[in-house]
């Protein structure tokens, strides 16, 4: 009987840690100057998504890394003696990709009452690196008419220009590409469906790439569609940020 239960939680563990890898993480990097320009080494730069927080230091050059974070909004912190502390919020990673930021500290004011000056990110449409990508995240498609009426396929169709549908409406092609030449991603896990079949109400963003795909994605003549859903920790910073 032990030996039994022993082999259901051993099962049950590689299951979960296979769930967990399967998800696409991505990474912040950037760099922490002063207001003169000089690199800050030893900088505290800390990412939290309303569950975890993640940090590091700068080096000698002013430049952070932090990683693996999984997709979803952060706020992000910068610290230092002496500095005045640095705040942004809402900072988007996309599952696969790399996010950067330019921190600029200045000094710290000695005031009765000093204030914190924080700030917001907005989500780029097009993203500079990675080739020819268009991203969004579920609050920019539920404002899309054509994702209320179509759903996945319908907001991926008017994503780009070069995205096409047959005359039903139920195949995608990318760039004239034959149907079935298109790669898609849920989570990081290569899926063979034309379109994956999910609640929309469980996307947080959709990715598609129609031109200059990177080396992890050129297997194919077509385009990319990559999906990420809702993970626990970006529904938990939604709420505490309402």
């Amino acid at each position: 009987m032990r030996k039994s239960i022993h082999h259901l939680l051993l099962v049950a563990a590689i299951s979960l840690s296979g769930l967990a890898g399967a998800q696409e993480f991505g990474e912040l990097h950037g760099t922490v100057a002063f207001d003169d320009g000089t690199p800050l080494e030893m900088a505290a730069v800390t990412a939290f998504d309303g569950v975890v927080v993640r940090g590091t230091f700068t080096d000698a050059d002013g430049r952070f890394r932090i990683k693996p974070l999984p997709p979803g909004r952060y706020t992000v912190r910068c610290e230092m003696l002496g500095l005045q502390k640095w705040v942004r919020e809402s900072v988007v990673i996309y599952g696969g990709q790399i996010s950067r930021l330019s921190i600029v500290m200045t000094e710290d004011e000695v005031l009765p009452n000093p204030g914190l000056v924080v700030t917001a990110d907005l989500d780029p449409l097009i993203r500079p690196d990675g080739g020819t990508q268009v991203t969004l995240r579920y609050d920019q498609l539920k404002n899309m008419s054509s994702f209320k009426g179509g759903g996945i396929r319908g907001a991926i169709k008017d994503m780009a220009s070069d995205i096409k549908t047959d005359s039903r409406g139920t195949e995608l092609y990318f760039r004239g590409s034959r149907n079935g030449s298109t790669l898609w991603f849920l989570d990081g896990i290569k899926i063979r469906e034309n379109v994956p079949n999910i609640p929309t109400s469980a996307l947080s963003s959709v990715t598609v790439y129609t031109g200059g795909l990177p080396a992890r994605y050129g297997d194919c003549t077509g385009g990319v569609v990559v999906i990420e859903t809702k993970s626990y920790s970006e529904d938990y910073y939604k709420k505490q940020v309402r």
